[in-house]
C-alpha cells in the first residue's frame, strides 16, 4: 500500500476506459491492477465520498476535475462514465448498485484480457435497453427475481413486438439525456401503461388478471402477463425484466408516433386523475419532435447554402 500512497498523484499507469464503462468500474480496475480496492483508490482521490458505487450517478465539478487531474485524463472523460448528462439523471431507469442485465458477448471479450476482466457497463444498468449499444447483441436479465420467471423469447408476443419496441429504445436512448424534462414525460408515460384500466371489475384481486392500458396498444399483453406474470405489480422504478420492458417500450414507440390515434382513446380508459398528466407527456413528445425535426431542417437549409455559395460567387464575378 505505501507504493499506492506514494504514487497516488497522480497514478503512474493509468487504464484506459473502456466504451460505456461505468465509472466505478474503471476505478475498481484500477485497485485490482494495484493490489488494492476500489474503495481505497476512491478514498484517496476523493476522501468524502464512501461508496465507489456512488461515484456512479454523477459528482461534483470539483470531484471531477480531482479525478481527471490523478488520472491524466479530461473532466467530460470522467463524466461520461456516470449516469449523468448535461446535468440531468434519468430517474426511474436506472440501477444504482448491482446490474440489471448484461451482455454475454461483451462479458467473453472483457474476460480475455486480465485488466479488463470483471468490468461493468453503463449500459447493464439502464432500464431503457433491450440491445447491447456497443455489439448490438440482445442484453438478458441477470436479478435472481427476473431469471425465475424468464420468458422465451421466442414468445409470439414478444417476437411480434421486437421491431416497434426497437424504435422505442432508440427513442428513449435520445430523450433520456435531452435538455428540458422529455425524459421525466417519458419515463411517465411508461408507468402510465401498466396502470389498470378504469373500467376493471369490481371484485378483481389486486396483482391478479389486471387489465391494463398497455393491452389497448399491445393487444394481448393482459393475457401474456396472466400466462407469465401473474402477480405483476406496477414497480416505482420501471427496472422492469425484458419481457415486460419489451412490449412497454413497443407501446411507448406506437403511442409517440402516432399521439392523435391514442389520446382519447386511452383517455377514456383511464382514470381521471390521470388525464391531464397523459396530455402532458404526449405534448412533451411532440414538442419535443418538433424542435428535433426544426433542428434538422435547419442543418439541411445550412448545407444547402454552403453548397450553392461558391456556384454564386462565381457567377457574381
Amino acid at each position: 500500500m505505501s507504493a499506492l500512497r506514494a504514487a497516488i498523484r497522480p497514478l503512474p499507469v493509468i487504464l484506459p476506459p473502456m466504451r460505456d464503462e461505468l465509472l466505478s468500474s474503471w476505478l475498481r480496475r484500477h485497485g485490482d491492477f494495484y493490489g488494492a480496492t476500489g474503495a481505497t483508490i476512491l478514498r484517496r482521490c476523493l476522501p468524502a465520498m464512501t461508496s465507489v458505487s456512488a461515484v456512479d450517478a454523477g459528482l461534483a465539478k470539483n470531484d471531477e476535475r480531482r479525478l481527471a487531474e490523478l488520472f491524466r485524463c479530461d473532466r467530460q472523460d470522467i463524466r461520461g462514465m456516470t449516469h449523468l448528462r448535461k446535468s440531468r439523471r434519468p430517474g426511474g431507469l436506472i440501477a444504482t448498485v448491482n446490474p440489471i442485465q448484461v451482455c454475454r458477448n461483451c462479458i467473453v471479450r472483457h474476460s480475455a484480457t486480465e485488466v479488463t476482466r470483471g468490468a461493468r457497463l453503463c449500459s447493464w444498468m439502464e432500464g431503457w435497453r433491450l440491445s447491447c449499444p456497443l455489439c448490438g447483441t440482445n442484453l438478458e436479465d441477470v436479478r435472481p427475481m427476473h431469471l425465475l420467471s424468464k420468458v422465451d423469447p421466442g414468445n409470439p408476443l414478444l417476437v411480434q413486438v421486437a421491431p416497434m419496441a426497437r424504435r422505442g429504445e432508440m427513442f428513449m436512448n435520445k430523450v433520456i439525456h435531452a435538455p428540458g424534462r422529455v425524459s421525466t414525460y417519458m419515463v411517465e408515460l411508461m408507468r402510465i401503461l401498466l396502470l389498470p384500466c378504469e373500467d376493471r371489475p369490481a371484485n378483481h384481486q389486486p396483482g391478479i388478471d389486471i387489465p391494463r392500458l398497455l393491452n389497448l396498444v399491445v393487444p394481448g399483453f393482459d393475457l401474456f402477463m396472466r400466462r407469465h406474470h401473474r402477480y405483476f405489480a406496477r414497480p416505482g422504478t420501471l427496472l422492469l425484466t425484458m419481457s415486460v420492458r419489451i412490449p412497454v417500450l413497443a407501446g411507448l414507440a406506437t403511442i409517440v408516433n402516432t399521439p392523435d390515434d391514442w389520446t382519447e382513446r386511452l383517455s377514456g380508459a383511464m382514470a381521471p386523475q390521470f388525464r391531464n398528466h397523459f396530455a402532458a407527456c404526449l405534448q412533451a413528445a411532440a414538442d419535443w419532435r418538433t424542435s428535433k425535426s426544426r433542428a434538422s431542417r435547419a442543418v439541411r437549409s445550412s448545407a444547402a447554402n454552403e453548397s450553392t455559395r461558391p456556384a454564386r460567387e462565381n457567377s457574381h464575378h
